[in-house]
C-alpha cells in the first residue's frame, strides 16, 4: 500500500527534485545515526563515571562494613596490596572480589595488583629482591613506605576440621581491615581492663571478647589492678570498668580522676545495679550522669495469669551523636538489671566547665524506672517512679572545642548502666560488640572507625535424613517433571480443540 502511495508522487516529480528529495532522506538518516552514536557514547561514559553495583550474594560478602568504608575514607598515605596466589585457589575469586571493593572506595589511596604465582615469575623476582619477600604460598602482602604486612591465604578463612577442610568462615573483611590500620596507624592502641572489683572468671570472659573485637581495629586489651600502682598508665588510651560489684577506693577515685583530667584519657564503665557503689557514682555524677535507685522495667499482662515484670530491655540507639550516628535504627536488648541514667544536658554550671552530657540509649517506651523494685508486684507511680523516656546509656565530653575542625585533645566517657552489654558467658551480640568498640573508638578520637563492623561469613549445612533425601529425589526427577509433562499436554489438546 506505501509503495502505490509513493509512485504516484515520483511520477509528478521533475528531474530537479529528485536530488534534493534524495539529499533530504541521506540527511536524515545521517542524523539519526549521529543521535544513535551520542545516546551510545552518553551511555557509556555515565556508566562509566557514575556506575552502581549490587552484592546479590546471600550474605552480602562483597559489601564493605561501614567501618572499613569510614577508614578508607579518611586513610592517610599511601598503600599497595599485591595479590599473589594460583588461579586454580578456591579463595582466589573471592579475595580478589574482596580487595577490589577495598581499591574502589579508597579514593585513589590504595594499589591493587594481581599476580599468579605461576605465571609471574619475574614480577615476583622483583619484589622478593627489592622487600625480601617469599611467595612461596597464596598470599597478600600490604606495602608502605615504612611498613609491610603479610598476610596468608590462610589467614583470611577458618577450615572444618574434617577430612575434606570445608571453608566454613571467610574473615577477610575483617583481617584486611585490621592489616590497614596496622601499617597505616603510627601507634597500636591501648585499652585497660580494671580488674579486682569482679568475678575474675566473668572478667577473663569480658576480656578475651573484647581482646578479639579490639584486634580488628589494631588496638590490645590488657588487665590492669590498681592496687599497688600510683597513677594510671601513661600509654592508656582508655580504661575500661566492667560492672563492679564493690566500690572503688578514694585512692582508685582520685588516680581515675587524674587521669581522665591531666591526661585527657578514655573512660568506660559499665554499671551493675545490685552493687553499692557509692564512690564511682558520685564521680560520674559530677560530670552530668546520675544514675538512679531503680530498676528498668515493665510489667506483662497476659489473660487469666499474673503479671509478670520484664527486666530485659529493648533499647533504641539515640541518634545524632558521634557514637550512635551508623547505629541509629538498630535495636539491641540489655540482659538482666539495669538502672536508668538522668542526664543533666542543659546544665549551666556544666557549660561553663566545659562538660557536655548527652543520652546514647533509651528504653522501650513501655518501661519506666522503678524505685520499689523489691516488691512482688510493679505499678507505675507517676509521683515517685521516673518516667519514660529512660536512659540507660550516656556520653560525656570534657574541654573539646565548640569547633570541629580544630584538634584540641578532650577527656571523654561512656557510661553504660547494665553490666553485661560485654556478655559474661562469652554470647555477646553483634550488636553490642559495635557499640562497645563504637564507644571506645570515639573515646580514643578514632572516629572513622565507628560504625558497623564486618560480618564474619558463615557456611551452614544442611543436613537432610535418607528418607527426606529419597523423597527429595522423587519430587526432583520423576512427580515435578511428570506434573510439567501432563499440564503441557492438556495445553495441547485445548489447542488442537
Amino acid at each position: 500500500m506505501a509503495s502505490s502511495e509513493t509512485q504516484p508522487q515520483e511520477k509528478n516529480e521533475t528531474p530537479d527534485q529528485r536530488p534534493l528529495r534524495r539529499s533530504f532522506v541521506a540527511a536524515r538518516v545521517a542524523f539519526q545515526i549521529l543521535l544513535v552514536m551520542i545516546i551510545y557514547t552518553e551511555v557509556n561514559y555515565l556508566s562509566f563515571r557514575r556506575h552502581t553495583q549490587w552484592d546479590l550474594t546471600q550474605n552480602r560478602k562483597f559489601t564493605l562494613s561501614e567501618t572499613s568504608k569510614n577508614f578508607l575514607a579518611s586513610q592517610e598515605g599511601e598503600v599497595t596490596i599485591i595479590m599473589a596466589f594460583l588461579r586454580s585457589s578456591d579463595l582466589f575469586s573471592d579475595v580478589q572480589a574482596l580487595l577490589s571493593e577495598y581499591e574502589r572506595h579508597s579514593n585513589g589511596r590504595i594499589t591493587l595488583e594481581f599476580l599468579d604465582l605461576s605465571r609471574d615469575r619475574e614480577r615476583l623476582l622483583d619484589l622478593s629482591n627489592q622487600h625480601g619477600l617469599v611467595f612461596n604460598r597464596n598470599s597478600i602482602v600490604l606495602l608502605t613506605p615504612n611498613r609491610t604486612k603479610v598476610l596468608a591465604a590462610e589467614d583470611l578463612i577458618t577450615r572444618s576440621t574434617d577430612r575434606d577442610q570445608r571453608v566454613m568462615e571467610f574473615r577477610g573483611e575483617e583481617v584486611i581491615t585490621a592489616s590497614l590500620l596496622q601499617v597505616t596507624e603510627k601507634q597500636q592502641k591501648k585499652i585497660y581492663l580494671l580488674i579486682g572489683h569482679r568475678n575474675a572468671e566473668e572478667l577473663i570472659q569480658i576480656g578475651q571478647q573484647l581482646a578479639g573485637i579490639a584486634a580488628t581495629q589494631n588496638a590490645r586489651i590488657e588487665s590492669l589492678n590498681l592496687s599497688g600502682i600510683e597513677a594510671i598508665p601513661a600509654d592508656a588510651d582508655a580504661l575500661f570498668i566492667a560492672g563492679p560489684k564493690v566500690d572503688l577506693e578514694s585512692r582508685h577515685i582520685e588516680m581515675i580522676e587524674t587521669y581522665w583530667n591531666e591526661q585527657h584519657g578514655g573512660l568506660l564503665i559499665f554499671l551493675d545495679p545490685t552493687a553499692a557503689t557509692p564512690k564511682l557514682n558520685a564521680f560520674i555524677r559530677a560530670h552530668g550522669i546520675a544514675p538512679q535507685d531503680d530498676r528498668v522495667l515493665s510489667v506483662a499482662k497476659i489473660p487469666g495469669m499474673a503479671s509478670k515484670k520484664t527486666f530485659d530491655v529493648p533499647i533504641a540507639f539515640i541518634p545524632g551523636t558521634p557514637i550512635t550516628r551508623n547505629l541509629a535504627g538498630i535495636n539491641l536488648q540489655l540482659k538482666g538489671q539495669t538502672q536508668s541514667l538522668k542526664v543533666f544536658s542543659d546544665n549551666e554550671l556544666l557549660e561553663v566547665k566545659k562538660i557536655r552530657p548527652l543520652p546514647l540509649m533509651v528504653a522501650g517506651s513501655r518501661f519506666w524506672g522503678e524505685t520499689e523494685y523489691q516488691e512482688e508486684e510493679a505499678v507505675y507511680n507517676e509521683i515517685q517512679d521516673n518516667p519514660p523516656p529512660v536512659y540507660t546509656a550516656a556520653s560525656v565530653e570534657k574541654g573539646a572545642a565548640d569547633d570541629p575542625n580544630m584538634k584540641i585533645s578532650s577527656s571523654r566517657m561512656v557510661i553504660v548502666s547494665n553490666p553485661n552489654l560485654i556478655d559474661p558467658t562469652g554470647n555477646t551480640s553483634k550488636t553490642n560488640a559495635d557499640f562497645t568498640m563504637a564507644s571506645l573508638n570515639w573515646m580514643v578520637d578514632r572516629s572513622e572507625l565507628i560504625g558497623i563492623s564486618p560480618r564474619k561469613l558463615t557456611t551452614y549445612t544442611l543436613d537432610i535424613k535418607p528418607g527426606d533425601l529419597s523423597l527429595l529425589q522423587t519430587l526432583s526427577i520423576f512427580i515435578l517433571p511428570g506434573i510439567a509433562l501432563i499440564f503441557a499436554g492438556g495445553i495441547r489438546m485445548m489447542r488442537r480443540h
